[in-house]
């Protein structure tokens, strides 16, 4: 199960940063606190550290997907594109 949440994590990381463009950080916040709060409340390391590993891999998503965007201007080859 600890796959398939970091893999939700990285998918939401992704959506997120298409949904919103650049703003997708306070997700990040959200996941690590939460994470971090929930374990410190049930004493186990594991799910904190669980949950800084998905608040990593939802910024990756997200930064991941806003460094492929095609960019906005038309540069090198692609100004001669008719």
């Amino acid at each position: 199960m600890t796959l398939v949440y970091l893999a939700g994590a990285w998918l939401l990381g992704v959506i997120g940063g298409a949904a919103t463009g650049a703003v997708w950080w306070p997700g990040v916040a959200a996941i690590g606190v939460a994470g971090l709060t929930a374990g410190a409340l049930a004493r186990k390391p594991q799910l904190a550290l669980l949950a800084v590993l998905a608040a990593a891999l939802f910024a990756g998503g997200g930064m991941r997907y806003a460094e492929e965007r095609p960019p906005t201007q038309e540069r090198g080859i692609a100004v001669y594109n008719d």
